[in-house]
């Protein structure tokens, strides 16, 4: 069966998504795809990893919002605001992401968001 890792990322995390891909490749030999949400990673950005690649997602995010709001709940921590119209569609792009990677071929997606890192166990 044709497995495949896969998250999305705007250029805001791209660097966080490549934190993910080194985890995966530690500790597995599933390939992974990074989804680039309106953004292209350097040409040298995966490089010394092995059975990474990237994939473009144009939402053309920006025609909404200027930048990423972010809100705050009572004990003080942010998160992003998913009331923002930009936030919605980078959000619908995870969907796209995977529709794209079984169009691809894959048999078997696993969506990770871009902010996870993988153990030993990550196969399981």
């Amino acid at each position: 069966m044709k497995k495949v890792y896969i998250t999305h990322a705007t250029k805001e995390y791209l660097e966080v998504a490549k934190s993910l891909a080194k985890s995966i490749r530690m500790f597995s030999d599933i390939p992974f795809l990074l989804y680039c949400v309106d953004c292209e990673p350097e040409e040298d950005f995966f490089e010394g990893l092995e059975n990474v690649e990237s994939r473009i997602i144009r939402i053309n995010s920006q025609r909404y919002d200027s930048d990423f709001d972010y809100v705050s709940n009572s004990a003080g921590n942010f998160y992003v605001n998913r009331k923002s119209t930009k936030i919605y569609h980078i959000l619908c792009a995870k969907t796209m992401a995977m529709e794209h990677a079984l169009s691809e071929g894959w048999e078997e997606v696993c969506y990770l968001d871009s902010d996870c890192l993988a153990t030993p166990l990550v196969d399981e």
